[in-house]
């Protein structure tokens, strides 16, 4: 027996002897005395030859599998190729080269790879997205969804290259500059198809309550953000010396007295109706922001706020006051509060018809509010950066409180 490990030699033998006795092939138990067990890692997508985040991914669930067979589970461990799309028909056309051909080339040469680092597949069960025998699947669950209403067309902003001419994610122009060839990206209205997920919003989240036990509560709380539930009522602002209403979203109708102003994107319809009315310093800023708007932006970018009174009045319908109307770039504002706030949150316009505008709820930090006797209260400045929005009363001097403004 060699006292040295000598990888290619009893890899290769050892990775003999699992085909030939077909070890990872996963079948029915005729007794049905072991329990079943489902491991699948993201299927990798066929760009030519393995890295290490490929080696890194698939030998943490190749670990899972053989633990798992090694407790007795009848394992079932495929694999496959998320190889229908974009990404391979851009290197096709690059490399002068059928986009089948070349995907064909490159899953063949990434399973010879998989396969000396001998991970446990059941190679029988081996899928491929670009296939008609897998997408006709994709086609079949797209056309049940046109038909229950779940899927729709609508103009959307999404980051173009025009080097390119291709959409890409967030992600993919990230610094503003495509990830293929380097070029500036810009912000562009095309028609997108989209899928209703909105239609499962308060399934998904009571359907959390069963995996609350297995994840982080910081990962709970993205997937929550993500679905976005948010439940509060529509109310329509009758535009001043017009039949035009601008409609608002609020979580909070109790506070809709208290409604002094309201903040629309620059993009906003009701912006460009009135586009002939407005002074040409309007009409400026108004393209000024735009503009900025079509840069993208990392996700995590703090925006900068920026905006103009409209002379646009509109009508809170519930006490009859009349309110300016305001736009600003096309993103959620950012109230400040003495310069201090602790949490601001926003629920925005759902509707698929335009920009949104805006509730906003200020929670502030107790220790901003001076120490003084119970319920003798403070008035707060409240500012949005390019005019003030008014005061509002803190009554309670002893712990976080919260207040809304609609603007």
């Amino acid at each position: 027996m060699d006292d040295k490990y000598f990888a290619k030699k009893i890899e290769k033998k050892w990775q003999g002897i699992w085909a030939a006795s077909k070890a990872f092939e996963a079948e029915p138990d005729p007794e049905n005395t072991r329990p079943k067990f489902y491991a699948l890692e993201m299927l990798p997508y066929p760009s030519g030859n393995l890295h290490m985040g490929h080696v890194r991914n698939y030998s943490a669930g190749d670990a899972l599998a053989w633990y798992k067979r090694l407790k007795g589970f009848n394992v079932l461990h495929p694999i496959g190729w998320d190889s229908f799309g974009q990404p391979a028909e851009d290197a096709a056309v690059k490399r002068g080269v059928n986009p089948r051909d070349w995907t064909e080339k490159n899953i063949e040469t990434m399973r010879g790879q998989l396969e000396r680092l001998g991970l446990s597949y059941d190679w029988r069960r081996q899928i491929y997205a670009h296939r008609p025998e897998y997408y006709k699947f994709d086609q079949w669950f797209f056309i049940k969804m046109y038909e229950m209403g779940l899927a729709y067309k609508r103009m959307t902003q999404v980051n173009w290259c025009e080097t390119d001419q291709a959409t890409l994610s967030n992600e993919q122009a990230s610094g503003g500059l495509c990830w293929r060839c380097g070029n500036p990206v810009v912000k562009k209205d095309l028609e997108q198809w989209f899928l209703k997920t909105t239609a499962y919003t308060s399934e998904l989240l009571e359907g959390m309550a069963s995996i609350e036990a297995g994840w982080p509560q910081s990962v709970l709380k993205r997937q929550q953000d993500w679905i976005g539930r948010s439940d509060g009522a529509f109310v329509d602002f009758a535009v001043s010396g017009s039949d035009a209403k601008i409609r608002v979203f609020t979580t909070r109708i109790d506070t809709i007295f208290g409604a002094n102003a309201i903040v629309v994107a620059a993009q906003h319809d009701i912006v460009e109706q009135n586009r002939a009315a407005f002074s040409p310093a309007i009409v400026s800023k108004i393209d000024e922001i735009i503009g900025e708007s079509q840069k993208p932006t990392e996700r995590d970018e703090v925006i900068a706020k920026d905006g103009i009174d409209t002379g646009i009045k509109a009508i809170n319908p519930f006490s009859g006051e009349e309110l300016p109307v305001s736009f600003l770039l096309a993103t959620h504002p950012e109230l400040q509060l003495q310069g201090r706030i602790k949490r601001v949150a926003l629920a925005a316009d759902v509707s698929e018809t335009g920009p949104a505008t805006v509730l906003v709820t200020v929670a502030v930090d107790a220790d901003i509010l001076p120490s003084r006797r119970p319920g003798a209260g403070v008035i707060a400045h409240i500012d949005c950066g390019w005019k003030p929005l008014g005061y509002v009363w803190f009554h309670d001097a002893w712990q976080t409180i919260r207040t809304r403004v609609l603007f």
